[in-house]
């Protein structure tokens, strides 16, 4: 199991290796599940679906003809005007990775409600 980030930003990576271990790695470790690995990737132009297309192609994984699943945070708004005006980095990146994906490429959406997130960092 990868977790995938692509850095477009210089110093951006400790906060998320932090919030990584605190929220992902002792959890995981705590309930004696496989911890996934964190792969960062740099993207200096923020070519951010290249990198993403690029590294689902070029995984082994993709090699022994097995099935490689990419989880895209779907952001969910309580109105609806609200979506129009946040990027749609996760619906573009679901579509390429449909369109111009490995043949063995399966892209599950996840309902992320941003409300909730920013309430709990709080």
């Amino acid at each position: 199991m990868i977790a995938l980030h692509v850095k477009i930003q210089e110093g951006d990576e400790r906060d998320l290796l932090e919030a990584c271990h605190r929220y992902v790695e002792q959890p995981m470790q705590a309930a004696r599940r496989p911890v996934p690995s964190l792969t960062i990737l740099d993207s200096p132009y923020r070519m951010l679906y290249e990198r993403i297309l690029d590294f689902v192609r070029e995984h082994p994984e993709q090699q022994l003809d097995r099935t490689v699943t990419v989880v895209v945070p779907e952001m969910v708004e309580p109105h609806w005007y609200e979506f129009l005006l946040h990027n749609l980095n996760g619906e573009r990146l679901r579509a390429l990775l449909l369109l111009r994906g490995a043949d063995q490429t399966l892209v599950v959406g996840v309902p992320w409600h941003f409300r909730d997130a920013a309430r709990r960092r709080d």
